[in-house]
């Protein structure tokens, strides 16, 4: 097993799982064909329909309902943890959308 497939083998005997299993390079194009639109539209409709003073709350907002939502659907269509998806793509969209933010203020003049 190790001459033909040897990565596979290992990462079986090691992890105790088979790659093929977990890593399905289909369900992931489908997750991301799905997100990306879901995940433009609701923060654009959260700047383009609120008041200016609000833009910014809105666009978190927004923001945080399509990192909640793709996360899930990306969980559900790669038949993963729906909390962990959750969890994991709120955080770190939340954190990078921040980031972004004050640099850009930082940077603003």
């Amino acid at each position: 097993m190790m001459k033909t497939k040897p990565i596979e083998t290992a990462v079986r005997v090691k992890h105790g799982f088979n790659i093929s299993d977990k890593i399905n390079p289909y369900h992931a194009a489908l997750a991301s064909f799905i997100s990306f639109p879901i995940g433009a539209t609701l923060p654009m409709l959260a700047i383009l329909m609120v008041n200016r003073s609000y833009k910014v709350a809105s666009t978190y907002f927004g923001v945080l309902l399509a990192l909640i939502i793709t996360g899930y659907l990306a969980a559900r269509i790669g038949n993963n943890d729906r909390k962990k998806g959750i969890t994991r793509n709120v955080l770190s969209g939340l954190f990078t959308m921040t980031a972004t933010y004050l640099i850009g203020r930082l940077l603003h003049k």
